[in-house]
């Protein structure tokens, strides 16, 4: 995950605040979720015994450690390229895997700060992301009312969740998940690479690319209705879209697609901070 130490599993959040903003209660706050979430204080390591990467909760934090945030003032038009830049930038993976940083910009009639946040994918994903802003939020609120506010309790669930997930991929239930793999993916063919990829990121030969289909609120219902008719999801009916332009435009007629779930199946979970997501795939034909 650290290949030619480009950042490519980094996730970044942005955060406009506009107003008057108290900093040191800013940064208090930040400490209070990095307290509240162990994941944010973990550090990452490669156990060359097991030939496994490890994740270790740790008692520090570089957030920790400061006890208010450094503001800098940059103007406006300079902020989207250092955003990508602060995001882009690799972790040291035994320093850390959240950093922060706190902007002023400069040239708006209004007070206007922007908070960069940065962490690495093995302990953050999409949801993540919106229960590190709502806890941020709550905690910098309270602060204001009460400085002695602390969070009265800690989120375990991404341990409870780990130590199941390790339980699940121990045979005879590995082999069983294995087994519906392989009857599934029988004779597939992939029109990609035959072998791993030994080159660089800069130089991987494929680049995702993001398509916007703005869909008419009429068609949604009537797909919506569709689905429910069928008993399926309105994802499932657009992913079946999906695959019959595939099929019919791609020259391709056995497909295997993939796409991320949140894998939170308890209600603890929901305000958890961890990368839970799963991949899961389905194929055409």
């Amino acid at each position: 995950m650290q290949a030619d130490n480009c950042g490519l599993y980094n996730s970044g959040l942005l955060l406009h605040l506009r107003g008057e903003l108290d900093v040191a209660v800013l940064g208090h706050a930040l400490a209070q979720v990095v307290r509240q979430h162990p994941m944010l204080r973990s550090t990452l390591r490669f156990d060359l015994a097991t030939k496994q990467l490890l994740v270790e909760v740790t008692g520090s934090s570089p957030v920790l450690a400061s006890n208010s945030p450094t503001v800098e003032a940059i103007p406006l038009s300079e902020l989207a390229s250092t955003a990508a830049a602060f995001t882009a930038t690799p972790f040291l993976f035994e320093e850390g895997l959240l950093r922060y940083r706190l902007l002023r910009l400069d040239g708006v009639e209004y007070r206007h700060h922007v908070l960069l946040l940065s962490c690495h994918h093995c302990i953050f994903d999409g949801w993540s992301g919106g229960v590190l802003l709502q806890s941020l939020g709550t905690a910098y609120n309270k602060l204001l009312q009460d400085p002695a506010w602390q969070h009265d309790r800690t989120d375990s669930a991404f341990a409870v969740h780990c130590q199941r997930e390790q339980r699940r991929l121990q045979p005879p239930r590995l082999n069983d998940d294995l087994q519906w793999w392989r009857q599934h993916l029988h004779g597939f063919v992939a029109n990609g690479l035959a072998t791993p990829w030994q080159g660089t990121a800069e130089h991987w030969p494929y680049r995702w690319q993001q398509l916007r289909l703005p869909l008419s609120s009429s068609l949604v219902r009537q797909l919506a209705a569709a689905g429910t008719a069928q008993g399926v999801t309105l994802f499932s009916c657009l992913l079946l879209v999906v695959q019959q332009v595939l099929l019919t435009t791609g020259g391709q007629r056995d497909y295997c697609m993939g796409f991320p779930m949140a894998g939170r199946h308890a209600v603890e979970e929901e305000s958890s901070i961890g990368c839970y997501m799963q991949m899961a795939f389905t194929r055409a034909s």
